[in-house]
């Protein structure tokens, strides 16, 4: 636990980002039904409330969306402790607070908050916020960077 450090901060970082960054959507694009848009309509934030898993994946059993995140954040977090690589760390950091950021509004809220919408005319991704991205992120680098050293 002592050499964590690179886990621990990264998982609050993220927390805090994007809990900064929910609470910005919920209160600023709430005046804006019809979207911001960024980069003409291929990126814009757009207000919405996702009562499912990781970009609107339904489990079908409520319960689930509970339950299966909160397994994933304790099994991710014993992962991450008993790696050494500070890349490593950083991507469980990621990962985790990502997680921790969407299960603790879909605990205090019954919905998580999502704001980024990305695609070409009528084909888009499904909206998702900034803690989607930091757990892709973090397993994409966990992906790509070597396991040697852990």
């Amino acid at each position: 636990m002592r050499n964590k450090i690179t886990l621990f901060l990264t998982l609050f970082f993220t927390f805090l980002i994007d809990y900064l960054t929910k609470f910005w959507a919920r209160n600023y694009l709430i005046n804006y039904p019809e979207g911001i848009n960024i980069i003409g309509n291929y990126l814009r934030f757009y207000l919405v409330f996702n009562p499912y898993a990781l970009f609107s994946i339904s489990f079908k059993i409520e319960k689930l969306h509970y339950i299966l995140p909160i397994i994933g954040i304790i099994l991710i977090l014993i992962m991450g402790l008993k790696v050494k690589r500070k890349i490593h760390q950083f991507a469980y950091g990621l990962i985790l607070g990502g997680a921790v950021g969407n299960v603790s509004e879909r605990i205090i809220r019954g919905k998580v908050t999502d704001f980024i919408d990305m695609g070409i005319k009528n084909l888009r991704w499904p909206t998702y916020n900034l803690a989607d991205l930091f757990i892709i992120v973090g397993i994409l680098l966990l992906l790509i960077t070597p396991k040697k050293e852990d």
